[in-house]
Formats: C-alpha cells, sequence, structure tokens
C-alpha cells in the first residue's frame, strides 16, 4: 500500500468525521477529449461524507476496500459510447489535485483510496478516487465523457472536516438546562429535554436530541438526520454522532457548541446563543406554558403539540407536529393539526381550534 493511501485510510478509521462538501472542480473537455481550463468553485450542495471506523456513509454505505482495477472496469460497463469515453490519466489527476489546492501529486493510480459497497438499499458504485491531505477530502473522478462540441465537466469535489461551529465534545443534556440569549436578543429555554423559544407570541418547542445515544449505522443511514446534517453542514454547523441538537416545526435548528454556546441555523443564516442563566423558570417562559405541554404528552394522541399560542386567559392555541423529533424522525415538520387547549385549575380541556391562526 502506498504511503499516500495508506495515510487516508488511517483517518478513515478515526470516529466521527464529518466531510462537507466546501469546492467543485471542473474542466473544458474538448471532442477529443482533452482536459483544460480547469478550476475550483466554491460549493455546498452536496451531501457531507461520513467516515467513521473505517466504513463510510453517503446514503449507503462503503468501504475502502476496492482497487483501481475494480473501480476502472465497472465504470466501463456503463459505457454507452465508447469513442467519448475517456479514462483519466495521472497527469490529469494531478492536474485536478492541484485545481482542489492540495499538495500532494501521486505517482500511481493505487496512491488513491477507492470505494466498495458494503450496504443500504441506495448504495451505487463510487467512480472516484480518494485522498486525505490535512483538514480535506478529495474526491477525483476517474473517468469522464466528451462530446461533438466543448463542454464543462465535473473533476472532483473537495470535502473538509473542519467546522466553524462544531462541540469540542460530548455534552450531556443536563449540562445545557436554562435560559439562553441570542446576539439578536431571542431567548430559548431548555428544560424537560425540550428546547422552547418565543416565535411571532408562540411558544415553539423542539425535543433535545442526545445523538450519541443511537448506534452508528443507524443514525448515518437515518434519512432525516442526514438531511440536517446537509442543511447544517452548508453553514459551517457540525452535526455528528456525539451532538445534542433539536429543531422545530419551521425548520429552525438548534446546535450546541458546549454547556454556553449555542447555534441556530435558520433562514440560511448562524445565531449564536449564550447561557444566560442555570434557572429553568422565568417570567418570559410561564410555568403554565410547561404544564399544559406536560399534560398534552401524557395524553398520548397521534399528534404532539409542537406549539402554545396563547389566546385568553389560560387558553391556548396549540399547533400539532408529527413528532417533535426534528433532527431524526420529523425532517418535513410543518403543521400536522391544531386543537384548543383550556387549563382550569388542574384540569385540561382540548377540543377542536376553529380560529387557529
Amino acid at each position: 500500500m502506498s504511503q499516500h493511501a495508506a495515510h487516508t485510510k488511517a483517518v478513515l478509521k478515526q470516529k466521527d468525521n464529518a466531510w462537507a462538501e466546501v469546492a467543485t472542480v471542473t474542466a473544458t473537455v474538448s471532442p477529443k477529449g482533452q482536459l483544460s481550463a480547469e478550476k475550483a468553485k466554491k460549493d455546498a450542495t452536496l451531501t457531507p461524507w461520513i467516515s467513521d471506523r473505517g466504513v463510510l456513509y453517503q446514503v449507503g454505505t462503503y468501504k475502502p476496500t476496492a482497487s483501481y482495477a475494480d473501480i476502472k472496469q465497472r465504470a466501463k460497463k456503463d459505457v454507452v459510447v465508447p469513442r467519448n469515453y475517456h479514462v483519466a490519466s495521472i497527469k490529469q489527476i494531478n492536474a485536478t489535485l492541484s485545481a482542489m489546492g492540495a499538495k500532494t501529486t501521486i505517482k500511481h493510480y493505487r496512491d488513491l483510496v477507492y470505494l466498495q459497497p458494503s450496504g443500504g438499499t441506495t448504495t451505487t458504485q463510487i467512480k472516484s478516487g480518494f485522498l486525505i491531505e490535512g483538514a480535506h477530502l478529495y474526491v477525483v473522478n476517474i473517468d469522464y465523457t466528451s462530446g461533438t462540441t466543448a463542454a464543462p465537466v465535473i473533476r472532483g469535489t473537495v470535502y473538509s472536516n473542519h467546522y466553524q461551529y462544531a462541540a469540542s465534545k460530548r455534552l450531556k443534556p443536563e449540562a445545557v438546562s436554562g435560559l439562553w440569549q441570542s446576539t439578536t436578543g431571542q431567548l430559548a429555554m431548555v428544560r424537560d429535554q425540550q428546547v422552547v423559544t418565543i416565535q411571532n407570541g408562540a411558544f415553539v418547542r423542539g425535543q433535545l436530541e442526545d445523538l450519541s445515544k443511537q448506534k452508528a449505522t443507524t443514525l448515518y443511514q437515518n434519512t432525516s438526520f442526514v438531511l440536517r446534517q446537509a442543511q447544517a453542514a452548508k453553514l459551517a454547523v457540525k452535526i455528528g454522532r456525539h451532538t445534542l441538537a433539536s429543531g422545530d416545526l419551521w425548520g429552525n435548528l438548534y446546535v450546541f457548541l458546549s454547556s454556553t454556546k449555542m447555534v441556530q441555523v435558520t433562514n440560511g443564516s448562524v445565531i449564536v446563543y449564550t447561557k444566560c442563566s442555570t434557572k429553568t423558570t422565568n417570567s418570559q417562559f410561564p410555568e403554565q406554558v410547561f404544564t399544559v405541554f406536560d399534560k398534552l404528552d401524557k395524553q398520548k394522541a397521534t399528534n404532539v403539540a409542537a406549539y402554545l399560542l396563547p389566546k385568553s386567559h389560560n387558553t391556548y392555541s396549540v399547533g400539532m407536529a408529527t413528532s417533535n423529533d426534528y433532527i431524526t424522525v420529523n425532517y418535513a415538520g410543518g403543521l400536522a393539526g391544531a386543537e384548543a387547549a383550556n387549563l382550569d385549575g388542574d384540569t385540561l380541556t382540548v377540543g377542536p381550534d376553529m380560529n387557529h391562526n
């Protein structure tokens, strides 16, 4: 095994590396199959790659055990017009790596690592070579096609496991309980394993999910998790296996970086929160709100209360969701129904909400 491939495989054996896309490299291919004008462009559209203890995940599951010959042979089986099919040379691969920003140059195809599908219903063959250098994962396509006129072609993708917003260690749910305030003055209360925010006068909640409680293989193949991870990664926020995170039915994410720092991913931006008190009671978050949430939960209805909108004395409009686990279950979010709730002493009465808004 070459030194470059050995290093790449060694990094892939580490735990919970989430590689977010940062750039795509394109080139112009001539009708004769020559590549030119190779350049990188910032990009963050693809789902992150996850590497964990020698297994890679991106919808499907893969192991870095294939050879270049295997990949080349399988790639050729998909060729429709042989005269337009081209296998990238070592020189062309090095040109792509250079455009990606890599300092490494390879001498042999075996300097790259290739993936073997190892499970998952949507696993497909990856016709690319992988190389890790520093905090970057370089994925270089080993082949390309030409046409009757010059056209752009994607030559590879650059990923990074460096995030601007990431937890440095695993956090326990009890460590983040308390009142939080954002740099823009918004408040959030973390208590009872949930994150509650105030939005348009409503108390909106999501379940606080400790992702370390889930098996790695189950989590990494969870569609909702993968989509949430991609949503956060586009803004340099890491959601990994040891993350504490929450969300809400409007698509906001809340990711905890430490016991005193949290970020909200919302509308394509990141808002930073700081914990300002460990107390779980505050005049902005009336105790009655948590009492009503608790009583609604005990009814064990098909849908769950996602928010409470105060309407009059002791009366609330209740927005329902299919689940408040917005990281691993309810990616779609949105309302699943509405009802009215009235608290009279210790008795909660629930009925149809004819004027929900």
